[in-house]
C-alpha cells in the first residue's frame, strides 16, 4: 500500500519538528539564552541542500508552531520564499505543566 501525499507531508512535519526541538535542547545545555533559526537552515539539516517547495513550506509551519509567548519572527519574506523565514526562540524552552519563574 502506498503512503498518500498528507501521510508524507506529516513525516516530513515530524523530521522538522524533533530536528528543531533536539537543536532547542542543545543550545539549551549550552546555556543559551535564545537561538536564532532560518527555516533553510533547518531544512537542510534534514532534507540536504536542494529545497523543495512542498517541504520548505512544511519546515516553515514547524517553526511558527513552535513559537511560544516571548518568541519573535525576524525576518518573514513577503513573496512567500520560506527559506528566508528567521525566528528567535527565547531559552529555556517552557515545558507543558512547567511553570517559569520570571
Amino acid at each position: 500500500m502506498n503512503d498518500s501525499p498528507k501521510d508524507d507531508l506529516l513525516r516530513q512535519y515530524e523530521k522538522f519538528s524533533k530536528e528543531l526541538t533536539d537543536y532547542f535542547a542543545l543550545a539549551e545545555k549550552t546555556g543559551g539564552r535564545s537561538v536564532e533559526f532560518q527555516t533553510a537552515f533547518l531544512y537542510s539539516r534534514v532534507e540536504g541542500p536542494q529545497p523543495d517547495s512542498a517541504k520548505m513550506l512544511v519546515c516553515m509551519r514547524v517553526m511558527k508552531d513552535h513559537m511560544l509567548p516571548g518568541d519573535k519572527v525576524i525576518e518573514e519574506p513577503d513573496d512567500f520564499d520560506g527559506r528566508y523565514l528567521k525566528i528567535r526562540f527565547r531559552l529555556p524552552r517552557q515545558r507543558p505543566g512547567k511553570i517559569e519563574n520570571e
